[in-house]
């Protein structure tokens, strides 16, 4: 992070009346660094600092004594400044909160922001700067607060006059314009807030077709006082119709006259739409049946046919319904002689009240041709008595066929599969148990092929993952899964083996089988265990190693902000001509650059550790940017909306870097913008500025390790090019010196992987 460019707000504090002092609790593990940050500031200004070397001292103390602010380091023992925030939260604490922390901790910066912390400031840095920031800082969240505060208490006045009615409420003058509305009123109509309501007509949320009523309905209120339930058809914001019950009422003042409306909607839409499906279900009905693709006919509860569709006609050979209306249904030649008592036994099933299953039986059309048809009947009540019955049939002639020839095919169907390189099972469906087994399957399991058929699912597995095995057998069954990896096998010799399952419903006649087939990786699966433990291995030492560096830069930082800290309270005490001035900015400088090397390590171990995921570059850049705490007039565009590339948490850090470097090198600067062109085989993703640019002799090494020209640490634009090359991008500089610098990104369509790098919307 640069160092923010702001003018000390030290002298106007000493020039202005003291104001009441403002209550600072600062929480940190490091009590030299406490120490020295109370002094600097309290030198601010109205400021009284209470201090905490750990959370649990802090949270004693809250428990004591008010404070105005909570002013927190990130990283402590036991708890982090998260996990603080978290439980001043959850306890319902709203004191404003302002994380104090090293600089080059971005990411905790916005997760901190995103927790709602009121804001963070940076310990390294000159501490005249740093302190008058903070205490800049302390003094707007305190002043938010208290306005926070007085618009709240308004706002629960206002809420408590409405919330109580479920119903809309909405106030209006009298000339219909809305002067105030509950929360249910915006909405009801479609709005994000009360403020978007306020000052428009009501009469605009009235449909055309209802307006004059409205009109004159009003009227007649200013006239009776009242008028009560009547129903409108209103449209919300984005003019989309529903039925609203108005009730409305004068609004009278002192002298009572009338300044106005009152009125309570109710949505009735619902209600509407129930009247009106009553109202035409049953011509659905009639049309549903009439158009059904099944014939449907009824029969009386003496076998007598009442009604029948055109389907129904049309499977049995008839051209209208008067032919077979009133007939016995035995007697329309829809059925052979063997198959009416089945018939009659399932319509007399029916007419006891129970459920008979769907029949399958041969019937004859009216020109002697013989069909198969499948039979679903159905009870008709009236009152709770049977007074007939509906039959639904489907012709499934072609369906029979079709099962038959399956059948005939099942040995054909078992010869193929008896040379299969995988173990092949065919389990039933409904008892799970074998009914086929391949030699390979024999081999895999230890079983021969009669054991195997005397088995089930579930006894070639072993029991603690019986209900995995299950699982996996009926989501196949119903195809939700096509591949089921690492299912264990226990062999008839007690060993486990690993085989990875894939399987396909089939149907044989009427009988349904789940056919799996079964691959042996147990060597395979071996091999990836080692290989995960190495990995493992690997990954727990680059953690241990991470976390390391990252407590040791925590620690050297905090003695770096107290050194710098204590430099500072020194040359207060010294007069302006010391010599000993020199050595404290030598002492400065040097700790500023050790910094900026910690800066550096941070960013440069996050390398390559993150798996690349597509990233909204425009987000990344606003996010970069909001890490500046002052950027005074200086300008910068953002033009990357609707793109993002294949990469990490780490392209925050490229824009800042560049933006780091504008702001150091730039001298005349003004503006700063990010675009991006597409060039159909690669990207141009470009970051320019307006300043000095940079010299032609400079341009070979402005990408080396350590460059400098004495204002940075040498290391930004060197991980910039790190970055490109884990990415796969290249970058190079094409401004030319005296009117800005140009960085130009060059990003392929795809990755190595194939994978696209980048994308746009």
């Amino acid at each position: 992070m640069v160092e923010p460019i702001v003018e000390s707000s030290t002298e106007t504090v000493l020039n202005v009346a003291k104001a009441e002092a403002i209550r600072v609790l600062h929480v940190d593990d490091d009590q030299v660094f406490l120490k020295v940050a109370k002094q600097c500031l309290e030198t601010q200004g109205e400021f009284e600092v209470d201090t905490a070397s750990s959370i649990n001292e802090a949270l004693e103390k809250l428990k004591k004594t008010d404070y105005d602010v909570i002013v927190s380091d990130y990283q402590m023992p036991s708890k982090d400044g998260f996990e603080f925030l978290k439980e001043l939260r959850e306890k319902g604490n709203i004191v404003p909160f302002i994380v104090f922390t090293g600089k080059g901790r971005e990411e905790i910066a916005m997760k901190a922001l995103n927790l709602g912390a009121s804001g963070y400031f940076t310990k390294q840095g000159q501490p005249d700067t740093v302190y008058g920031e903070l205490a800049h800082g302390i003094r707007q969240v305190t002043e938010r607060k208290k306005t926070e505060t007085t618009m709240w208490e308004r706002e629960e006045r206002l809420r408590a006059v409405f919330s109580s009615s479920p119903d809309a409420i909405a106030v209006s003058d009298l000339h219909g314009n809305i002067i105030d509305c509950s929360e249910a009123a915006w909405k009801m109509l479609g709005f994000s807030s009360m403020e978007e309501l306020i000052g428009k007509s009501s009469f605009d949320f009235i449909a055309e077709k209802d307006r004059q009523e409205a009109l004159e309905n009003l009227t007649k209120t200013l006239e009776q006082g009242t008028a009560r339930n009547v129903e409108y058809v209103l449209l919300n914001k984005n003019g989309e119709k529903f039925w609203g019950e108005l009730s409305a009422s004068i609004v009278r003042d002192l002298l009572g006259n009338p300044v106005g409306f009152v009125g309570v909607i109710r949505d009735v839409s619902e209600r509407k739409k129930a009247e009106q499906t009553l109202k035409e279900s049953e011509e659905k009905y009639r049309s549903l049946v009439e158009l059904a693709p099944d014939g449907i006919v009824a029969v009386n509860v003496e076998g007598i046919v009442t009604s029948a569709n055109r389907s129904f006609l049309r499977l049995l050979g008839y051209d209208s319904e008067e032919e077979i209306v009133g007939k016995p249904f035995t007697e329309l030649k829809t059925s052979r002689v063997e198959d009416i008592p089945k018939f009659q036994e399932m319509f007399m099933s029916l007419m006891k009240g129970e459920s008979p299953s769907p029949v399958e039986f041969l019937y004859v059309r009216r020109d002697g041709t013989i069909r198969w048809a499948e039979v679903h009947p159905g009870l008709l009540t009236k009152e709770g008595n049977p007074v007939g019955a509906q039959v639904i049939m489907r012709d499934v002639t072609e369906r029979k066929k079709v099962e038959n020839t399956l059948q005939e095919s099942e040995e054909r169907f078992k010869a193929i599969f008896e040379g299969a390189n995988d173990g092949i099972l065919a389990a039933d469906t409904k008892t799970r148990r074998f009914s086929f087994a391949n030699p390979r399957i024999c081999e895999i399991t230890g079983y021969s092929s009669e054991e195997l058929l005397k088995l089930g699912v579930g006894d070639i597995n072993p029991k603690k993952d019986l209900p995995y095995v299950i699982d996996s057998f009926e989501k196949q069954r119903q195809g939700k899964v096509a591949l089921s990896k690492d299912i264990p096998v226990l062999r008839k010799d007690g060993r486990v083996v690993y085989c990875d399952v894939s399987s396909k419903p089939m149907k044989i006649g009427s009988q349904e089988y789940l056919v799996g087939f079964f691959r042996d990786v147990t060597e395979h699966r071996k091999a990836e265990e080692e290989r995960r433990e190495v990995m493992e291995k690997l990954q727990m030492m680059n953690e241990k190693l991470r976390v390391v560096g990252g407590l040791t830069r925590h620690d050297v930082n905090n003695k770096l902000a107290a050194i710098t800290g204590n430099a500072y309270l020194a040359r207060k005490k010294l007069p302006g001509n010391s010599e000993v001035l020199d050595y404290l900015k030598q002492i400065e400088a040097s700790v500023k650059q050790t910094v900026q090397i910690f800066d550096f390590a941070r960013a440069y171990e996050m390398l390559g550790v993150e798996e690349l995921v597509h990233v909204d570059v425009e987000k990344s850049v606003n996010e970069a940017i909001s890490l500046f705490s002052d950027l005074k007039d200086i300008k910068v565009m953002n033009d990357c909306h609707g793109l993002t590339v294949l990469a990490d948490s780490l392209l925050r850090q490229l824009f800042y870097n560049l933006i780091d470097n504008s702001l150091k090198y730039g001298e005349k600067l003004s503006w700063t913008r990010v675009y991006y062109e597409d060039k159909n085989d690669h990207l141009n993703l470009t970051y320019e500025d307006d300043g000095v640019g940079i010299p032609q002799a400079a341009k070979p090494k402005l990408f080396g390790e350590g460059y400098t020209t004495g204002k940075g640490s040498g290391y930004g634009l060197f991980l910039v090019k790190r970055m490109m090359e884990v990415y796969g991008w290249t970058i190079q500089e094409t401004g030319t010196q005296g009117t800005g610098a140009q960085f130009t990104i060059s990003i392929p369509r795809t990755n190595k992987e194939g994978k696209e790098n980048y994308r746009l919307s």
